[in-house]
């Protein structure tokens, strides 16, 4: 365990180094000459004939330097060869955030019935808390004009923003902002911003290498759609199609993916019925419950595994152990969203980025009864049906996340 060095040694190490590079000075080992002399903000800014808050906002890439001004600083501060003091920066920042409650971040959400809750949100305020920052919740259901929203954030001192899970309809109001650097972060429709989500492609496919590997061979894809369709949709549906066409195992005629739109009760028993896969990988758990009910015991007829148990409890007694699937790393994505963001304030950035970069997470695996190894045995086994939870009804709430 690192132990801090009091304030009077640290202190007294200063004043060593100090007492340390006088004599240098004075035997010749350190001349003046040799000391190197970085240059200053207020040094531009002479050169310039303008004021040093001046500068600062222009290098800062604020917006109450005119574009112009800002341009010709910047252009100067190149030509002079101007490094920014990585220490100074740093300093200056815990001197910012060391008073009060934090320098305030906005995260953007559109509170609809169905949308999930704290998967991204309490590990996005945790990691801003942890870096200084903390966190205003903005509800945009809760704004007759949105448009007014850059004006109110800016007016608050606001550094920064996340989007959490908007849709393309947020787009344009998005696309308006020229005041503060944007993440956005969770399952989304492509945006032009940086952006933190899952791996959906890479759920799909290590679920699929992992069926193969516990000997199933009639593999169905019973992944659904949302209406309207949303860029998770084709992720999943162009990672079946890929692993159907690739694999080496199959038996028998491929099995057309499930497309059908959320929802639907019938849907995926229907297809289960017509098809006879011996494992469905579903969208949602309330698909393991519908051909429970329908008559199927799981695992001895079908086997199953979820590409989301995160829509679950994990405290349900339904779930754990019972239902094996995928597991979105919902902490790690709102972590990596604050940090990501945390840099983009750092570096002044703002508005639409000129090439926006994407942080895909992978997801994990959780096992459970209702995937045993097909060589084993282990189908045999019979589950009987238990109440459905009152948490998921046929797909109903399962928007992308």
């Amino acid at each position: 365990m690192a132990i801090e060095p009091r304030p009077q040694e640290r202190a007294r190490f200063t004043r060593s180094l100090l007492d340390r590079f006088q004599l240098h000075r004075r035997v010749g080992l350190c001349s003046a000459a040799r000391v190197e002399t970085r240059l200053t903000l207020t040094e531009i800014g002479r050169r310039l004939g303008l004021g040093k808050s001046t500068v600062q906002r222009a290098m800062a890439n604020d917006p109450r330097c005119n574009r112009e001004t800002a341009e010709r600083v910047r252009r100067a501060a190149a030509k002079l060869g101007y490094k920014p003091d990585p220490i100074f920066a740093a300093l200056a920042s815990r001197r910012a955030r060391r008073g009060g409650q934090g320098i305030p971040l906005a995260l953007l959400v559109d509170e609809r019935a169905g949308e999930e809750g704290g998967h991204v949100t309490q590990p996005v305020v945790e990691r801003a808390t942890e870096l200084g920052y903390r966190v205003e919740l903005i509800n945009l259901r809760a704004w007759d004009t949105p448009r007014r929203l850059w004006k109110v954030l800016y007016a608050r001192g606001v550094a920064g923003v996340v989007a959490k899970s908007l849709r393309a309809e947020h787009r344009e109001l998005l696309e308006s902002n020229d005041l503060f650097p944007l993440v956005c972060v969770g399952r989304t429709d492509p945006m032009p911003f940086n952006t933190v989500r899952p791996s959906i492609h890479f759920s799909v496919h290590q679920v699929w290498e992992r069926l193969t590997r516990l000997g199933y061979r009639r593999i169905g894809a019973a992944i659904l759609r949302h209406e309207p369709m949303v860029e998770d949709d084709f992720s999943r549906f162009g990672a079946a199609l890929a692993c159907q066409a690739l694999s080496k195992h199959a038996e028998g005629a491929p099995i057309p993916p499930l497309l059908n739109p959320l929802g639907s009760a019938s849907d995926t028993v229907a297809w289960a019925k017509q098809h006879r896969p011996d494992v469905v990988i579903g969208f949602h758990v309330g698909q393991y419950f519908e051909l429970v009910d329908a008559g199927f015991k799981i695992p001895k007829d079908i086997a199953f595994a979820c590409l989301h148990l995160d829509a679950a409890s994990p405290s349900d007694e339904s779930y754990v152990g019972r239902i094996a699937g995928i597991v979105q790393d919902y902490p790690l994505i709102g972590r990596s969203a604050v940090n990501l963001l945390d840099q983009m304030i750092r570096h002044g950035e703002r508005g639409v980025p000129r090439k926006p970069i994407t942080i895909m997470v992978h997801a994990e695996w959780r096992e459970g009864k209702s995937l045993p190894p097909r060589s084993s045995g282990g189908r045999r086994q019979v589950e009987e049906p238990r109440a459905r939870p009152t948490r998921v009804e046929s797909g109903a709430g399962h928007r992308a996340r």
